[in-house]
């Protein structure tokens, strides 16, 4: 067990083993002995976290540390054993055969974008990490929000949204905006329309039930995020996606490095994939591009993203929503006030699939609501 016998440890072991009649023993005493290694070794982390609340660090601080070292503390204590070929096919199809009889639950999270659900063969997929790259103006939040997050809520999904860019109170606003179709520049004005807040007030009824929190811009770390989504996970059974709005704004782990370093984006975007895979859900990361790509008039590609490099090699999934009436002046003019806006969908990178492009003939954007939806 790779980094947890100590030249201490090994020491107690043989201690034991010359009391022991047989050496068949030895399995028992290595856990007994591991058993003892990692209590003391959470005895010592204790007085380390004390200290910690004592000496000026904040109750958030204090708990990301004690929740990074506590994992740590588990990953050491934990077998490092690999899961052999018989073993890794047998729990392949007994899993395959849980989905096609029902038995699993939220294989995919619906991205409430039929073609695009379509395209990708159901939705997100549980366990991924999910890149949503473009500009400023062309949609990245409202995808995120009244497309992402109110679908997989509306589904059952529990779903929790940490926004590092707006307070919950907008955000709230958006996914009211989503379901009544009274726009939030309505909802947040003088003279509203009594028959548009009735709407509101309808919606909030439909909306208030759905298994959905989300997050404001006190939780500015990938660890701070993982611990809030561990605890949900542990409190509800389930966690099914986490959307982070966006990535560039949280904070390095290494205070050398600024948010948007490549070697801070790198170690958050590992972060999130460990979470991913630990608790099998889908992890929705935006991303903003480069400045110099936001001077183009074109679709960012991954490579056009700060930390491009460390996004496309750890992203299962990357989506650029686009809508071309922002760099198009003349078909802009040419769409009246009421008319759905043009968009289209670039899948750059499908890790289980194939990658292409939704037209504009298959997606457009609800201005009102604020979502992408199916022509």
């Amino acid at each position: 067990r790779s980094g947890t016998w100590t030249r201490q440890t090994w020491l107690i072991l043989a201690s034991l083993m010359e009391k022991a009649s047989v050496s068949t023993s030895l399995p028992y005493y290595m856990d007994l002995v591991l058993e003892y290694e990692t209590k003391r070794k959470l005895a010592n982390y204790g007085m380390d976290i004390s200290r910690a609340a004592h000496n000026g660090e904040t109750a958030t601080e204090t708990l990301v540390t004690a929740r990074t070292g506590l994992r740590d503390i588990e990953s050491e204590s934990g077998s490092a054993d690999g899961v052999s070929m018989r073993e890794g096919l047998r729990d392949a199809l007994r899993y395959t055969a849980d989905v096609m009889e029902g038995r699993v639950e939220h294989v995919f999270v619906p991205t409430g974008v039929r073609p695009l659900d379509e395209f990708l063969g159901g939705g997100l997929k549980a366990g991924h990490l999910v890149v949503v790259n473009t500009a400023s103006g062309h949609g990245k939040t409202a995808f995120a929000v009244s497309n992402l997050a109110l679908a997989s809520a509306r589904a059952g999904v529990r779903t929790a949204v940490f926004s590092l860019e707006m307070t919950p109170r907008r955000v709230f606003h958006r996914m009211l905006a989503a379901d009544s179709a009274v726009p939030v520049m309505a909802q947040t004005r003088e003279g509203l329309d009594p028959h548009d807040y009735s709407k509101m007030t309808y919606s909030a009824d439909r909306l208030c039930g759905l298994p959905l929190d989300v997050y404001g811009t006190k939780y500015n770390s990938a660890e701070a995020i993982r611990g809030i989504c561990e605890q949900i996970h542990d409190r509800h059974g389930s966690l099914g996606l986490v959307v982070v709005d966006y990535l560039q704004l949280l904070r390095s782990p290494n205070p050398e490095l600024g948010s948007s370093d490549h070697g801070a984006i790198s170690e958050n975007m590992t972060s999130f994939r460990e979470l991913s895979n630990e608790l099998e859900c889908v992890c929705a990361l935006l991303s903003q591009p480069t400045v110099s790509q936001r001077r183009t008039a074109n679709p960012p590609s991954d490579a056009d993203t700060k930390g491009g490099g460390s996004i496309s090699e750890a992203a299962d999934l990357i989506l650029t929503p686009w809508l071309p009436t922002r760099v198009d002046e003349e078909l802009r003019m040419s769409i009246g006030p009421g008319e759905m806006l043009p968009a289209e969908m670039y899948i750059r990178k499908n890790r289980d699939g194939e990658t292409g492009v939704l037209s504009n003939k298959q997606v457009c954007f609800d201005r009102a609501r604020m979502t992408f939806r199916e022509v």
